[in-house]
């Protein structure tokens, strides 16, 4: 699958950000905070369609009782950019014009183009929607016309609607990169070996229980500072429970409008949970691509579960769920201390010991470069085969020309980024650090001498 570089999905905003004056640094944090929110009401607003009369209403409070209230250490990871959010909201959108196409005569054909839109810019920005939106639509339209035993016009302009945006989109692409547009690359598909697909399925499993606020399996004792945990635990096995159980009665049946969005939604949530269980995209690399899940399945989550539970009890849990997650979140973000971020105090350390110019993990390397607004430069390596090398995820290839790195003398990581790894690699490329600073949660290796002035034999960076 092609690399992500969201070209025609975050950036444009980051642009039109600057091109009104806002700093880059403040746009780290306003445009995912936006587009969150935004996934929010548009998320919220499709969960309530799905039903009628009061039914809407707990739907709705059922979405936000998860999605609007993520625990507070995913919420560093969510308010991030880019990083699938904006493609959420994207497909949301789509859905939702997916939803009028099927359901209204009056726009129909305005909806229609949405939703193509929505599947050419996507495909363009980011390629993971073919998992998450356009493989489920086509499932959902095919497996319609194959139970009904007819073949109708509508499926007939979706499929076909369908295939021509994505060989569209991979034109647009084609000729960003020969009109010299930087188009990053990525490792392919690969698969795994079956330890690698058990590890992955497991590690699924627990991060799915995490980004729902649910996992209560790492707590070694019960406490009433676990209860939410617990409660939310129960609600997402029951919802678990309750797509497979419907899937087995309604997933390759004959579908309503509203039961196709719910399809959709069941199957862009085993899409992704295949795809980072058979490939070496899973484990703790794949983190970003589960969080869709977060927002995709919770959208059809209350209608599915409506058809198995009790309507009181469904009500009660609703509530529960609402209550237990916004009232810590709101009190966690009233307490929530004023430190400093640890970036701010990594900067000001490689200042203090005049550091200006390295090379970093990903996750620090940009934040740091734009953070600092270019007073300390990092550019992102990674480990393999042992060693330090250019990571060319979201970079241009001049970053890493010898002319443009002749001073870089540091490397700098986090705790999680498997620092046992960085330091060997480190020092099997440039030798033993001269300093190491522990700053935080990041680790900075140092030498005395610009980094490529002294690499050891048989390495070339």
């Amino acid at each position: 699958m092609p690399a992500d570089n969201f070209l025609t999905i975050e950036i444009p905003l980051y642009t039109l950000g600057c091109l009104l004056g806002f700093s880059m640094t403040s746009l780290l944090h306003i445009i995912p905070a936006l587009l969150y929110t935004l996934v929010v009401i548009f998320g919220a607003y499709l969960a309530s369609m799905l039903l009628q009369g009061k039914q809407r209403i707990w739907s709705l409070l059922a979405f936000l009782g998860i999605a609007a209230f993520p625990p507070l250490d995913s919420v560093q990871r969510l308010l991030v950019g880019p990083i699938h959010i904006g493609t959420v909201f994207f497909i949301l959108v789509g859905i939702i014009a997916y939803k009028h196409f099927l359901t209204v005569e009056r726009g129909k054909g305005s909806a229609f183009a949405i939703v193509m839109l929505v599947i050419v810019l996507t495909i363009v920005g980011d390629p993971f929607v073919l998992v998450l939106l356009v493989l489920p639509l086509i499932l959902t339209e095919s497996l319609q016309m194959f139970v009904s035993k007819r073949i109708s016009f509508p499926e007939n302009l979706v499929i076909l609607g369908i295939l021509l945006a994505v060989i569209l989109s991979f034109g647009i692409r084609w000729i960003l990169e020969i009109a010299g547009v930087h188009i990053p690359g990525a490792a392919g598909f690969v698969f795994t070996d079956i330890t690698g697909m058990i590890n992955n399925l497991t590690y699924a499993i627990t991060f799915v229980y995490t980004i729902f606020h649910a996992n209560i399996f790492m707590k070694s004792s019960f406490s009433i500072s676990t209860l939410p945990l617990l409660i939310n635990a129960i609600v997402v096995s029951t919802l678990i429970y309750a797509i497979i159980k419907w899937s087995k009665h309604a997933l390759f049946q004959a579908a309503t409008p509203d039961t196709k969005i719910i399809k959709v939604s069941v199957w862009s949530f085993i899409g992704i949970l295949t795809a980072l269980t058979v490939s070496t995209w899973g484990g703790i690399h794949g983190i970003r691509y589960f969080y869709p899940i977060l927002f995709l399945i919770e959208v059809g989550s209350f209608p599915i579960i409506f058809a198995f539970v009790n309507r009181y009890v469904l009500i009660v849990a609703t509530i529960l769920v609402f209550v237990i997650n916004a009232a810590p979140y709101a009190v966690s973000l009233y307490q929530a201390p004023t430190s400093k971020p640890p970036e701010t105090l990594l900067i000001a350390v490689l200042k203090e010991h005049h550091l200006t110019q390295g090379l970093g993990a990903y996750w620090v390397s940009s934040i740091v470069t734009v953070q600092s607004e270019e007073q300390v430069v990092i550019r992102q390596v990674t480990i393999s085969n042992y060693q330090i090398h250019p990571f060319y995820f979201l970079a241009d290839e001049k970053w890493f020309d010898v002319s443009n790195l002749q001073r870089a003398n540091f490397i700098v990581y986090r705790n999680s980024d498997d620092p046992q790894a960085y330091y060997d690699a480190s020092e099997r490329s440039f030798g033993i650090p001269d300093h190491q600073y522990n700053v935080g949660i990041y680790t900075v290796l140092t030498w005395n001498t610009p980094l490529l002035t002294h690499m050891q034999s048989g390495y070339s960076f």
